[in-house]
């Protein structure tokens, strides 16, 4: 699950009025997409009492620091709630795109572009994360893999080796989303141009026919990749223009393999559209989550700070009371958020069983 905050802008302020020992304060600190601040759930002067901020500590650091963590605190609550209520559509794939079986040289021309094709199912929330190419040439050498969309973007350019007569692994990074709202399916072309490294013929599997879109299966899991996309050998004598590339029937890989993770980013949910805190009840509450878990953590950052004292001792007891109170709210919005949302915002869920118990099972 993604780590991220900045999907969320700045969801929640960290004070609208600051006081007057603070000046030329940042505006990442008084800004608010919501209209929701934190010091106005948390006073600033209660901060500054329990920091005992006059001997060193950044008021504003510690509080963005709490709004970061409540971030990604809510996006991991409110995921696992989710989780309980809705039932993935498909589960993430792990393995490898062509294998490494391979007969005799191919016969190719020189100076075209040769690989593998991957188009894909139209799935809001997919990702697939290729992190390593094996190549199987009959000479050594180092040559480029390209990898194009058929939005005519060049997306990665990255040298590999090959290994004479052998299997060669390379390490890469490419990242490539299942969606776009500019066409209908991407397709991503993960090509080289043949000079004088030839291919040895491997295959996507034995009996792959037409686009390679075998139903995986508890016995060919192998090929689970079908629930996300589908895969061919291409052959192009240019590479001036994807948007129109008519894709043949092709099992060859042309020397390649690929090693993919793909999946449908559960938590992304959360962030694949822009939040509407104006029209759109979900979305305002997940800021007031964001601005409770926020104070909490405040709280629970303030109990362990060096700068405490008898006096702060006393506020703390209030304090630990309210982040009792905050804390049941926190669960109730977060079962409102789970039970409303429209879980089509992504292709990852489909209707399931509802929550047994609510989240209150998962943060006991």
């Amino acid at each position: 699950m993604s780590s991220s905050v900045s999907c969320f802008g700045e969801i929640i302020g960290l004070t609208r009025t600051p006081c007057s020992d603070y000046s030329a304060i940042s505006t990442d600190y008084t800004t608010s997409d919501s209209g929701l601040f934190l010091d106005e759930i948390f006073p600033l002067s209660k901060i500054t009492s329990l920091l005992n901020c006059k001997v060193g500590e950044n008021v504003f650091t510690f509080m963005s620091k709490a709004r970061d963590n409540a971030i990604i605190d809510f996006r991991i609550d409110a995921t696992e709630a989710l989780m309980k209520q809705a039932t993935m559509v498909r589960r993430p794939f792990t393995g490898q795109i062509g294998k490494v079986k391979r007969s005799a040289t191919l016969n190719l021309t020189a100076g075209n572009y040769y690989g593998i094709v991957l188009r894909c199912d139209d799935v809001v929330g997919g990702e697939i994360v290729i992190s390593n190419i094996g190549t199987m040439f009959d000479t050594s050498g180092t040559f480029n893999i390209l990898v194009y969309n058929n939005l005519n973007t060049l997306l990665y350019s990255q040298a590999v080796d090959s290994v004479a007569d052998a299997l060669k692994l390379n390490t890469v990074s490419f990242t490539l989303p299942t969606h776009s709202d500019y066409v209908e399916n991407l397709e991503y072309y993960i090509i080289y141009q043949y000079g004088t490294n030839t291919p040895y013929d491997n295959e996507f599997h034995d009996s792959c026919n037409s686009l390679c879109k075998t139903k995986p299966s508890k016995s060919n899991a192998q090929f689970g990749f079908t629930d996300y996309l589908s895969v061919s050998g291409i052959s192009l004598t240019s590479i001036a223009d994807f948007s129109d590339v008519n894709i043949s029937t092709d099992s060859r890989c042309f020397g390649l393999t690929l090693k993919a993770y793909i999946s449908c980013k559960v938590d992304s949910i959360w962030c694949n559209t822009e939040l509407d805190y104006s029209g759109n009840a979900v979305d305002m509450a997940i800021a007031k989550s964001v601005r409770l878990k926020a104070a909490m953590n405040l709280i629970r950052d303030i109990a362990l700070s060096e700068n405490l004292n008898f006096d702060t001792m006393i506020d703390g007891a209030t304090l630990g009371a309210m982040d009792e109170e905050w804390g049941a709210e926190y669960i109730d919005t977060i079962d409102f958020i789970v039970n409303n949302i429209d879980v089509s915002r992504t292709d990852c869920f489909e209707c399931g069983k509802e929550i047994l118990g609510g989240i209150g099972s998962i943060l006991s």
